[in-house]
């Protein structure tokens, strides 16, 4: 870009795109541009000023400017120059992420105030390729496996537990306190855990533990020995004494009419049977459809690199760790999370960045009135009053959330309606294709 003059700011700058998010500006605020600001703060500070022998805001201009000229100058450049930045980024649209430091600043009475500044921004995105991206649906049908895993899954959740007065057994449940002990059998300190339920025979704690498991009572303490290879013929053991405080067993509902119609309302297991495969092809349908969308994100990355701004990568990396420090309410390395997590949140970045091109090229917006009907539909689906709803999503930035949402499905509707599709039906491991 060459040198521009904006009349009505009088301000001459040129910028340099040093890097598609690094922006280099060199501008000049000519000398009658900058007296104005001379002005204004002459006149604020002389009204404030106080002068031994003249009233407050009475002292000459001359004994003012003698006094405070060195800090109003500095002032003076730092408020023009802020001024004149916020134009040059109105003018150009350009999105800042980091505020740079002024590099260079001359200035010259007869001539004016020139600086120089280096600014972090969104980086400028040439959308070149986003139509007849490549993408594959990965379609699983369902399988009796599928439903029977549901149905054994179903029949957990509905078990019932019963104490055990004997002896436990595999596939019982013991509720215990561990101690680890040291070869001498004394307790390791720090090394106990208490109230710990275990299945025996489940294998979490391993087979030598179940073994020595089998038979114990209630109220009962046992101790447990583990050894584990180290390799080259060496060996190592763990020692724990395990106190009983109860055992269980869990009772699994039979798989008949009754019990379908009891969970259900379904007049029979074969009701069941079909409800449960339904509501599998749902979810099937609904996770083919999320990996088919991640798959055409991947594809439109490809198709239209581009780099980000370093410092756009740590704020978002930023919110990431705080938003963790949240959910955890614990101590973590945060060093570790940023660099393990870096790669994602560069995807999500230029996910943003082109579905906001996209819109931008399609005039692709969201009405009020598209709100409402989502924000109705939910309150249908969910039996809950439109009141209530309308209530929920205008807290927080739920409604800007939600318009987000809605904005990134009619982008996927644009990338879908020119990609090349295939459908491959998941068969094991190994897809299989089915249409093109």
């Amino acid at each position: 870009m060459g040198l521009e003059k904006e009349r009505d700011m009088n301000l001459e700058y040129n910028l340099t795109r040093l890097e598609s998010w690094l922006v280099e500006i060199e501008a000049k605020i000519p000398a009658d541009e900058l007296q104005k600001h001379f002005d204004k703060a002459w006149t604020e500070i002389r009204a404030k000023a106080t002068i031994p022998g003249f009233r407050k805001g009475k002292a000459p201009m001359e004994l003012v400017k003698a006094r405070y000229g060195k800090s109003v100058e500095a002032e003076v450049f730092d408020d023009a120059i802020t001024d004149a930045f916020r134009q040059i980024i109105a003018k150009e649209n350009l999105k800042i992420v980091e505020l740079g430091q002024v590099q260079e600043r001359h200035w010259e009475p007869k001539d004016g105030l020139r600086f120089k500044i280096t600014v972090q921004v969104e980086p400028e995105i040439e959308l070149k390729n986003y139509k007849g991206l490549r993408v594959v649906k990965e379609v699983q049908q369902v399988t009796e496996e599928d439903v029977e895993e549901a149905i054994a899954a179903l029949r957990e959740r509905y078990a019932t537990v019963r104490t055990v007065k004997g002896e436990a057994q595999k596939g019982h449940f013991v509720l215990a306190d561990f101690q680890e002990l040291d070869e001498a059998g004394l307790p390791i300190v720090g090394h106990k855990w208490e109230n710990r339920y275990v299945q025996i025979g489940s294998g979490d704690f391993g087979e030598q533990f179940d073994e020595q498991m089998v038979g114990v009572k209630k109220n009962e303490e046992r101790q447990v020995v583990m050894s584990f290879d180290k390799g080259q013929g060496s060996s190592d053991s763990q020692f724990f004494r395990v106190k009983v405080k109860k055992i269980e067993e869990k009772n699994l509902p039979e798989l008949n009419d009754e019990w379908a119609e009891e969970i259900g309302d379904y007049k029979d297991m074969q009701e069941l049977r079909e409800a449960i495969r339904k509501n599998l092809e749902r979810q099937f349908e609904r996770k083919a459809e999320e990996r088919m969308r991640q798959n055409l994100i991947d594809e439109l990355i490809r198709n239209n690199p581009f780099d980000i701004a370093p410092k756009m990568i740590e704020n978002y990396l930023d919110y990431y760790i705080e938003d963790l420090r949240k959910k955890l309410g614990r101590p973590f390395r945060e060093d570790e999370v940023r660099e393990e997590y870096r790669s994602d949140a560069i995807r999500a970045l230029k996910w943003y960045l082109l579905k906001k091109k996209i819109a931008e090229v399609e005039n692709l917006t969201v009405s009020d009135a598209e709100l409402d009907q989502v924000i109705e539909e939910f309150a249908k689906v969910h039996n809950q009053p439109i009141h209530k709803v309308r209530r929920y999503y205008q807290q927080d930035d739920r409604l800007d959330m939600l318009r987000e949402d809605i904005l990134e499905n009619k982008v996927f509707d644009i990338l879908l309606k020119s990609a090349d599709l295939k459908q491959v039906k998941l068969s094991g491991r190994k897809p299989e294709l089915v249409t093109q």
